[in-house]
């Protein structure tokens, strides 16, 4: 069983990649918040409103990894270079703009399904015109 997750949604220290193979003899475990180095800072420590110690953060206190190459971990350099490569080549690249609208409309979905509190089927029209409530102003 191999299971990838690459969330977006999630909420809590950092930009949560998690890849985990599992098999009848082996297992294999990535954590983008398992790094070299992790912080944790106390409500004593002080600093400005919005001088984050570290990027993409929810909270200024608590458990903070620090990712010690992001762009190589979250794979910035890698998607960078392929889109780069495919405009030169004039190749269509592995992501398209379809899968770019397949991502939108499931985090829509659990945006919506965390709402409601209820399953979210897909496709549904519903989801045309859904603001999560993050972004209602």
């Amino acid at each position: 069983m191999v299971e990838a997750t690459n969330s977006w949604a999630y909420v809590g220290a950092g930009l949560r990649i998690l890849i985990e193979l599992l098999g009848p003899e082996y297992s294999m475990e990535f954590s983008s918040l398992n790094t070299g180095l992790k912080v944790f800072l106390s409500r004593d420590v002080t600093g400005g409103q919005g001088e984050d110690l570290v990027e993409k953060q929810n909270a200024e206190q608590g458990l903070m990894p620090v990712v010690e190459n992001e762009p190589d971990i979250y794979g910035y350099i890698g998607e960078d270079r392929h889109m780069v490569e495919a405009f030169r080549h004039r190749r269509q690249p592995m992501e398209t703009f379809h899968d770019g609208v397949a991502v939108a409309e499931m985090l829509m979905a659990l945006y919506r399904s965390a709402e409601i509190g209820q399953t979210v089927r897909l496709p549904t029209p519903e989801l045309e015109t859904y603001v999560p409530p993050v972004a209602r102003s």
